[in-house]
C-alpha cells in the first residue's frame, strides 16, 4: 500500500510516531487518527490501528526499509503529571490489610516499595525490565479509584511493571506471566516472572518491550476481560507468542496453591 509505504519511509530508526490516519480503513466516518508506527534498530518496522472496527491493520514484523534521507516526526504527547506527593511508611494497619484481603505478606509489599500518601492513597511504583523507577500507580481501595504517575525521563515508555521471581533471574528471556495490575503481577511473582499492565491494553512500545525481554507471555486478565485478552492475542499473534489462560478471578485474589499450580500450564 502506497499511503503505509509513505508512513514508514517517514520513520527513524528506534522513533515511535502515532496520530495518524490508517491507510487501511481510513479513520472511519469520524477520520479518527489511531494509526501508529514503531521501527526499530534492527529495521523491524511494527504498526497498528487502534480502531477496534479496523480489521486489517495488524501489527506486521518482518517489514524492512533501505537506508535514506527521512524527515523526522515527533510524537504528539500530552505532557504526563509530576507527581510531587509526599510520601509515609505503610501503617501497620495498612500491611494487615493486604495480608487479610489479598494474602500478600509484609515482606513481598516491602520488597515492592509501597508507600502512603498523606490523604490516604497507597503508592506502587512501576520498574522496568532492568529495574528502573519508571513511574508510579496510585491507588484507593474504597472508593475505587486508581491515578498514574511517569517520571519525566520516562515519559516516552510503558507504563508496564516488572516483576522477576528470584529463582528464574538467570534465565534467558523467559516466559512471563502478564496480569492487569501491580497486586496481581506481585503476587503471581511469587512463582513466576509477572508483568502489570496496569489496564487491559498494550501500547506498541509495550509490545516492543515484551519481545525484547520474554519468550513466551502468558496472558491473564479478570474474568470479564477474557475476550479482550483473546482479541491482544489475535492482534499481536505476528510478533509475541501470547497463549491465554482463562481465569474466573483476579489473580490477586488467587491462593499461593493456584499460582504455584500455573507451573504445569507454563512451558516456555
Amino acid at each position: 500500500m502506497d499511503d503505509l509505504g509513505l508512513l514508514i519511509a517517514t520513520v527513524d530508526p528506534g522513533e515511535s510516531i502515532n496520530g495518524f490516519v490508517c491507510p487501511f480503513c481510513h479513520g472511519g466516518q469520524k477520520n479518527e487518527k489511531s494509526f501508529s508506527i514503531t521501527s526499530r534498530e534492527d529495521g523491524l518496522i511494527l504498526y497498528i490501528c487502534h480502531r477496534n472496527k479496523c480489521k486489517e491493520a495488524y501489527p506486521s514484523s518482518g517489514v524492512q526499509f533501505s537506508d535514506g534521507k527521512r524527515r523526522k516526526i515527533k510524537n504528539k504527547q500530552k505532557p504526563g503529571k509530576i507527581f510531587d506527593k509526599p510520601l509515609k511508611p505503610l501503617s501497620k494497619e495498612d500491611y494487615r490489610a493486604f495480608d487479610t484481603i489479598y494474602d500478600i505478606g509484609e515482606e513481598l509489599i516491602r520488597s515492592a516499595r509501597f508507600k502512603k500518601t498523606e490523604d490516604g492513597w497507597i503508592c506502587m511504583p512501576c520498574f522496568g525490565p532492568d529495574g528502573h523507577l519508571r513511574g508510579r500507580v496510585l491507588r484507593q481501595f474504597s472508593p475505587k479509584r486508581v491515578l498514574s504517575y511517569k517520571e519525566p525521563q520516562c515519559s516516552h515508555e510503558p507504563l508496564l511493571s516488572w516483576y522477576y521471581n528470584r529463582d528464574r533471574l538467570n534465565d534467558i528471556k523467559p516466559y512471563v506471566v502478564i496480569v492487569e495490575d501491580i497486586l496481581s503481577a506481585l503476587k503471581v511473582s511469587t512463582h513466576h516472572n509477572a508483568v502489570a499492565l496496569n489496564g487491559t491494553s498494550i501500547s506498541i512500545t509495550g509490545i516492543m518491550e515484551l519481545l525484547d525481554n520474554s519468550k513466551v507471555q502468558y496472558l491473564i486478565l479478570d474474568g470479564d476481560a477474557t475476550a479482550t485478552a483473546f482479541q491482544l492475542k489475535r492482534r499481536w499473534k505476528n510478533v509475541l507468542d501470547i497463549r491465554v489462560i482463562e481465569a474466573l478471578r483476579d489473580p490477586k485474589f488467587w491462593h499461593d496453591v493456584s499460582i504455584q499450580n500455573l507451573q504445569g500450564t507454563l512451558k516456555a
